[in-house]
C-alpha cells in the first residue's frame, strides 16, 4: 500500500510556549471529536514544555500531556513504505523480481547486521550490463557453481560431489558427434533426454550436468548410471537459458555508492534532491539502520497535514510549517490575528475569559457530560486564564462553566482554584531565561514587532531589585535575539490583581513613547493597578499607542 495515501492525524494545537489554557483545549478539543467520531484520529500537540502548573493538572486527573510535536511538516517518515531488501548472495533474478512484485524501483542490500551495504535497480548501468554479458566470462569468479544451483533452484539427483572447476555453460542440443568436439574438461553440461551426451560429458571429463525438460522420475532415472555430479531443474531447456544470468548473486551487481535521506527531513526538503534521480531512494534513520524506501510516487500522494488551532490567531505564536499544512478550524478568544488559509474554514471566536470555555460550550452543545478527568482540565483552564475569574476578559459564561464545571469535578471551586493559581507561581525558584519563556507571544503592528512575556505570582513583593535586574538582563539578550522593536514583561500579582510592567528595547526614544504620561516611570517600569490580562489590558495598550504615536 503507498502509505502517503493513508489518512493522517488531524492534529489538534496550541500556541508556542503553552499555557495551561491552550494544552487543556487542544486535549479536550481532541477527546470531543473522538467521541463524536471515533473514527477521527484527532490527535492532541504541545509545541513546548509545559509550566508546573499544567503538569500538576494532568497529573492530578491522571492524563497524559499531548504529544510534543514542534513542526507539522510531513517528513518522509510519514510517507515513507517498507524497503525491499536481499543479502548479497541472493540470486539478481530475486532482487529484479521483487522489484516488479513491488511496484518499486530500488531494492537494497543488506548484510548479516542489518547494514546496508548498498542498492540494486535496473536502472543501473553495472545491473544491466551483467543481464545481458557472457556468463562465461564470470564462471568461476564472480558466477560460482553454487550461484548457478540458487538461483536455478537446482535439485541435486546422485549426490556425487563436484571435483572440477567448471569453465564453461554449454547447450547439449546437437548429436553425440559434433557435441564431442565441442565439449571440453570442466564444461557444465545442460541437457534435456539425451543419454548418450550424458555418457560423452563423463568421458569429456565435464564438470558437472544440469538436466532439465523432464520429469523429476526421468531425470532421476538418467542421473543413475553417471559418475558426475547431476543436478535437476524443474523447467524448460529456453527456461534455464533465460534465468543464467539472473544467478549473478547480488554483491555483483550492488552501486556501494548510492544516495539516501534521512526519514527526519520534510518532504520539501528533499523534493529538489529526489527529482534528480530516476529511482526511488532508501530511508535511513539516525543511526544509519534502513526504515524504509521513498520515491517521486510517495511525493506526489502525499497530502498536507490537517490542523485545528486552539488558542492562538497568529502565525508567529502558532507551529512550524504552518504555511505547508491545512488549517480546517479555529477555536479562540484572542484578537483575529494574521493566520491565512486557502480554504473557507470553520471558525470559533468568542470574547470569553478562556477557550475552555468555547470548548466546555461546545460539549454542551452535543448534549455530552464531561467525566471528572475532564471536566477538572476544563475548570483549571478556566481559573488559570481568568485569574480566578477575576480577570477583565471574565464573562458570565465564564463563571457558570466554572460552577457547573466544580460540581461535576465534585471540587471547591475557590480552593481548587488558588491551588491552581500557586501552582504557577516560580518568580523566584525558576530560572530567569524559562520564567520568561514560559509565556511569551509575538506580536505586529504595522512594521513594529514586539514580544510580551508574563509571569504569574501570589506575592510580589518576592520581585526586589536583583531579581528585576536579572529579568531585564535576560529578556533584553532576548529582544536583541528575537530582532523585535521592543519587549515587554510583566509580572502579574494574581491575588492583589495588579502587575510590574517593564520595556526593554534598543530604541531609547521608542521606548519613551510607550510609556504611560500618568504613572510613576523608574527604569523604564511601573506598577499597573488591575492590569492582569496580559490579552484585554496589555496588548490593547500597547497597540493602541503605536498606532497614535507611531
Amino acid at each position: 500500500m503507498n502509505k502517503s495515501n493513508i489518512e493522517h492525524p488531524i492534529y489538534i494545537v496550541g500556541h508556542q510556549n503553552p499555557d495551561t489554557d491552550s494544552i487543556v483545549s487542544a486535549y479536550v478539543y481532541a477527546w470531543l471529536l473522538d467521541n463524536k467520531n471515533p473514527s477521527s484520529k484527532a490527535e492532541p500537540l504541545r509545541l513546548g514544555e509545559v509550566n508546573p502548573q499544567t503538569a500538576w493538572l494532568f497529573e492530578q486527573v491522571k492524563l497524559p500531556l499531548p504529544k510534543l510535536k514542534t513542526d507539522c511538516r510531513l517528513r518522509v517518515m510519514d510517507v515513507q513504505v517498507p524497503a525491499i531488501t536481499v543479502n548479497p548472495e541472493d540470486p539478481l533474478s530475486s532482487a529484479l523480481e521483487k522489484i516488479q512484485e513491488c511496484q518499486c524501483d530500488v531494492v537494497a542490500v543488506i548484510d548479516d547486521d542489518e547494514k546496508v551495504m548498498g542498492i540494486i535497480t535496473d536502472r543501473l548501468p553495472s545491473t544491466n550490463y551483467l543481464l545481458r554479458c557472457n556468463i562465461e566470462d564470470f564462471l568461476g569468479t564472480v558466477l560460482q557453481f553454487e550461484h548457478l544451483v540458487k538461483g536455478l533452484n537446482l535439485l541435486h539427483l546422485n549426490n556425487i560431489d563436484m571435483h572440477i572447476v567448471p569453465s564453461r555453460i554449454v547447450l547439449g542440443a546437437s548429436s553425440p558427434d559434433k557435441m564431442e568436439k565441442k565439449l571440453e574438461h570442466g564444461d557444465i553440461l545442460i541437457v534435456s533426454d539425451y543419454p548418450e551426451l550424458i555418457s560423452l560429458a563423463s568421458k569429456c571429463q565435464c564438470s558437472g550436468i544440469i538436466i532439465g525438460g523432464l520429469s523429476k522420475k526421468a531425470a532421476t532415472k538418467l542421473s543413475e548410471f553417471c559418475d558426475l555430479p547431476i543436478y535437476f531443474y524443474s523447467g524448460s531447456i529456453p527456461s534455464i537459458l533465460s534465468k543464467l544470468t539472473g544467478c549473478f548473486p547480488c554483491s555483483a551487481a550492488i552501486e556501494e555508492k548510492f544516495t539516501w535521506v534521512d526519514e527526519q527531513h520534510s518532504l520539501s526538503e528533499i523534493h529538489s534532491l529526489i527529482s534528480k534521480f530516476n529511482h526511488g531512494l532508501l530511508v535511513l534513520d539516525d543511526n544509519l539502520k534502513l526504515t524504509g524506501y521513498i520515491s517521486h510516487k510517495s511525493l506526489l500522494g502525499a497530502k498536507k497535514p490537517k490542523l485545528i488551532l486552539v488558542d492562538h490567531f497568529e502565525s508567529s505564536q502558532s507551529i512550524d510549517g504552518l504555511d505547508e499544512a491545512e488549517v480546517i478550524e479555529i477555536i479562540d478568544h484572542h484578537r483575529i490575528g494574521d493566520i491565512e488559509t486557502s480554504l473557507p474554514v470553520a471558525i470559533n471566536c468568542k470574547p470569553w475569559g478562556s477557550t475552555a470555555t468555547i470548548i466546555y460550550d461546545q460539549i454542551q452543545r452535543y448534549n455530552f457530560k464531561p467525566p471528572v478527568e475532564i471536566a477538572t482540565l476544563l475548570l483549571g483552564a478556566i481559573i488559570s486564564d481568568t485569574i480566578l475569574l477575576n480577570s477583565p476578559t471574565t464573562t458570565n459564561v465564564d463563571i457558570n462553566s466554572a460552577k457547573e464545571l466544580a460540581e461535576i469535578a465534585k471540587l471547591n471551586l475557590s480552593e481548587f482554584g488558588l491551588t491552581v493559581l500557586k501552582m504557577n507561581d516560580q518568580l523566584v525558584t525558576a530560572e530567569p531565561r524559562k520564567l520568561l519563556n514560559t509565556d511569551c507571544k509575538n506580536y505586529k503592528s504595522g512594521d513594529i514587532r514586539f514580544i510580551v512575556s508574563q509571569i504569574e505570582t501570589v506575592d510580589l513583593s518576592q520581585l526586589d531589585d536583583k531579581r528585576k535586574e536579572s529579568l531585564t538582563d535576560v529578556f533584553t539578550n532576548q529582544v536583541y535575539r528575537e530582532g523585535v522593536s521592543f519587549g515587554v514583561f510583566m509580572v502579574t500579582n494574581v491575588i492583589e490583581h495588579n502587575s510590574f510592567v517593564k520595556i526593554v528595547g534598543e530604541d531609547e526614544k521608542l521606548i519613551k513613547r510607550l510609556l504611560p504620561d500618568d504613572k510613576t516611570i523608574t527604569a523604564n517600569s511601573w506598577i499597573a493597578e488591575k492590569w492582569v490580562s496580559r490579552k484585554k489590558q496589555a496588548i490593547p495598550y500597547f497597540l493602541d499607542t503605536i498606532k497614535k504615536k507611531f
